[in-house]
């Protein structure tokens, strides 16, 4: 039987594990945000459509810049019954890393 310190020891381990990750993807949105503060646009397709366990529908899209195709995912922020794959929605990307995107949904594009 495993002593109550090692117990103690393993479970806070975890944790410092679980609160480095978090500070991470943290630190890591932040330099996302600041890198779109100068950005162009273009267009970006919807490609697929999925729902996450307790995170809700998230959407991969797609979008070209200078003929290099780039793919993210990102979370669905409107109703899922008004999004479908293959919709055309305005991308704003960042002109300092290209691979750095938003999707608006505000802003549909009319691919009919």
């Amino acid at each position: 039987m495993k002593s109550p310190k090692k117990v103690y020891n393993g479970n806070l381990i975890i944790i410092v594990i679980a609160l480095v990750l978090f500070c991470f993807g943290y630190y890591k949105s932040r330099i996302d945000k600041n890198k779109l503060k100068e950005f162009a646009i273009t267009n970006g397709k919807i490609v697929e459509i999925n729902k996450r366990l307790q995170r809700g529908y998230f959407v991969k899209y797609i979008y070209t810049v200078s003929t290099k195709q780039y793919s993210r995912n990102q979370s669905l922020t409107i109703k899922k019954e008004l999004v479908k794959v293959g919709d055309v929605f305005e991308v704003k990307y960042s002109i300092e890393d290209n691979s750095v995107s938003e999707l608006n949904f505000k802003k549909k594009i009319n691919n009919e």
